[in-house]
């Protein structure tokens, strides 16, 4: 199917192979799909499009998690008016202080409903393993193949969070 601007959407790229999307395609694309669902039959609506913005953890000592995710994990650690926050693959974790009284409850044991853990991948995780073992930190799952390509292991975080480390081997991506 051709646009109005000549470009030809094939194979689900939007435009000539190896041509970056831009505005203007992504214009022309939007248009085009009423025309496909008429073509199809089917209903076609865009996607909601989202990027990770934040992690937001609560700690009774927001230093000492900062620290951990710096000292553990490699993140950046930013100290803005009030409040501490750690830049950490890719994404920024707030961590909000908690006071006796305030209405927040005691973390949950895992496994329990609701968000569970959060994941990071990591390259050569028996080494990633290994050197967190160093530092003394607690694993609730050992480095293991879950599947072919992917090794993923679960370190114990302040608060009791759960943290998965990942590697995924691109051959099997």
């Amino acid at each position: 199917m051709e646009g109005r601007f000549g470009y030809r959407l094939v194979g689900g790229t939007g435009a000539a192979a190896g041509e970056p999307l831009n505005r203007r395609v992504v214009a022309d694309i939007m248009q085009t799909l009423p025309l496909l669902g008429r073509f199809t039959g089917r209903k076609i609506s865009t996607m909601l499009q989202v990027t990770w913005d934040h992690i937001h953890l609560r700690s009774p000592d927001p230093e000492a998690t900062a620290n951990w995710l710096h000292d553990i994990l490699g993140g950046e650690i930013v100290r803005n008016p009030g409040r501490i926050d750690v830049k950490l693959g890719g994404a920024s974790v707030f961590i909000a202080k908690v006071e006796p009284g305030d209405g927040v409850n005691a973390p949950p044991v895992t496994p329990h409903q609701g968000l569970d853990h959060f994941g990071l991948t990591v390259k050569d995780i028996d080494a990633v393993a290994a050197e967190l073992k160093a530092k003394g930190v607690t694993f609730t799952t050992e480095p293991t193949t879950i599947r072919p390509g992917v090794r993923i292991c679960f370190i114990r975080g302040p608060e009791g969070i759960s943290i998965e480390l990942l590697e995924r081997d691109k051959r099997y991506a």
